[in-house]
């Protein structure tokens, strides 16, 4: 909506699930994740086909589960925290591409607070 929209930024929401697992591990070997982030993205350059852009996130978290193999996550509340860079495309800018990296963490809410990095995402979105 317009007043979500700043001359060259903008703040969407993003709802989103994600579901861990790592191979061959014996105890807590999967986890879902499920998030909801407000977004804020600023662009350097508005053009006619296409727009790159920097975005930052801090998100509220669930987790199904505490521990994910031998990472102690705490509680099942957390943060979700994100930093990307990217570029718009088309004439209406509805198709987008990112590189990001992603940190969940209690941010020290918990005894235990090993979070969970995820150094580079590759973000493809569409805009409906």
């Amino acid at each position: 909506p317009p007043c979500l929209t700043w001359k060259n930024t903008q703040l969407y929401f993003d709802l989103g699930y994600g579901y861990w697992w790592v191979p061959d591990a014996t105890i807590y070997s999967s986890i879902h994740i499920y998030t909801f982030a407000p977004i804020l993205r600023t662009y350097f350059h508005v053009g006619p086909m296409f727009s790159p852009f920097f975005e930052v996130s801090v998100g509220l978290t669930y987790l199904t589960k505490t521990n994910l193999v031998t990472q102690k996550l705490g509680m099942h509340f957390c943060f979700q925290d994100q930093v990307g860079l990217g570029v718009a495309f088309g004439k209406e800018q509805r198709l987008a591409v990112s590189l990001s990296g992603l940190h969940y963490s209690n941010a020290s809410l918990a005894a235990h607070n090993s979070g969970i990095t995820v150094p580079v995402i590759l973000n493809i979105n569409y805009r409906f």
